[in-house]
């Protein structure tokens, strides 16, 4: 599990991949 998933798992407000940051899945590593 990364980082991210494990931040996704532990926030309970959905989150829009193009909201604020770009999809991690798919083009940019988490931004710190």
């Amino acid at each position: 599990m990364t980082e991210w998933e494990k931040f996704m798992a532990n926030s309970q407000t959905p989150i829009t991949p193009v909201s604020n940051v770009p999809s991690p899945r798919t083009s940019s590593p988490i931004p710190r």
